[in-house]
């Protein structure tokens, strides 16, 4: 990520907010700066620039930036402390992507984020401006929205890690019967079901939404487990599950075993 701002509080606390997530950061005080250090390569996914900077305004940058061939795709964020339709508009017509007001709440910037990386995904023939109003809208449009059922917290953390990445929503529940009661309730894509869990094990609870009253008992079931001896597979497919996936799992597995189900949507 690349930061322009020339209030060193501002860059600290953007990159704290960034780094946060697991995101790697550049913070430079001047547009000269960050324009020697793009003119270094292509590295950076993502620019965040602060809209009022002495010498080269952020929108100024902006247009420098997108006139660089090797950058001219990137995605640009704008930063600013001043709101109002003619921000929009200066925003829209010098390049941005996004633009997000003064002071960022992590929460909007992790919207903003997951937004304008699905629109980098899917290669958007038009480029329209992400404002905060359009996040939320936009993000459950995107994005399929799966359920992650899993007791073990470290696992939890590395599986939306993957998730995330691979451009995917999701909620996390750590029993069976919290996933049976959360596909209930909402309208899930696919479900990881962890085969292991108090209360109710994986293999119970794929029962237990196989037989609901609705058309959720369809909803695609992949089993997580450590065992990948082939009476566990069966004992899965014994369940209703519709797939497996071996731990440790890695991304590519995950990809590739989501794609499958949901081909139009990762």
């Amino acid at each position: 990520m690349l930061i322009v701002d020339d209030l060193a509080a501002n860059r600290e606390l953007l990159s704290l907010q960034l780094q946060s997530m697991g995101l790697e950061t550049e913070a430079f005080g001047s547009d000269v700066a960050a324009l020697l250090r793009l003119n270094e390569g292509n590295d950076f996914s993502v620019a965040f620039l602060d809209g009022h900077m002495p010498y080269m305004n952020g929108f100024a940058l902006a247009k420098s930036i997108n006139a660089m061939p090797a950058h001219a795709a990137m995605p640009l964020v704008l930063l600013s402390s001043i709101g109002g339709l003619g921000q929009s508009d200066m925003a829209h017509e010098a390049g941005f992507t996004a633009f997000l007001s003064k002071p960022i709440r992590t929460s909007q910037l992790y919207g903003c984020l997951e937004v304008v990386f699905s629109l980098t995904e899917v290669k958007k023939p038009e480029r329209t401006l992400i404002t905060l109003g359009a996040i939320e809208e936009q993000r459950a449009v995107i994005k399929p929205y799966l359920l992650l059922a899993e007791d073990n917290l470290l696992n939890q953390k590395i599986a939306v890690l993957m998730l995330e990445k691979i451009g995917c929503r999701v909620d996390v529940v750590d029993d069976g019967v919290a996933a049976v009661r959360a596909v209930e309730q909402q309208n899930y894509d696919l479900v990881l079901m962890d085969c292991q869990m108090p209360k109710m094990d994986g293999f119970d609870a794929t029962r237990a939404i196989r037989i609901l009253d609705s058309d959720k008992n369809k909803i695609v079931i992949l089993a997580l487990t450590a065992n990948a001896f082939k009476e566990d597979r069966e004992r899965c497919i014994e369940a209703g599950m519709n797939g497996f996936l071996s731990k440790p799992i890695s991304i590519d597995a995950l990809q590739n075993e989501i794609s499958k189900w949901l081909p139009t949507r990762v």
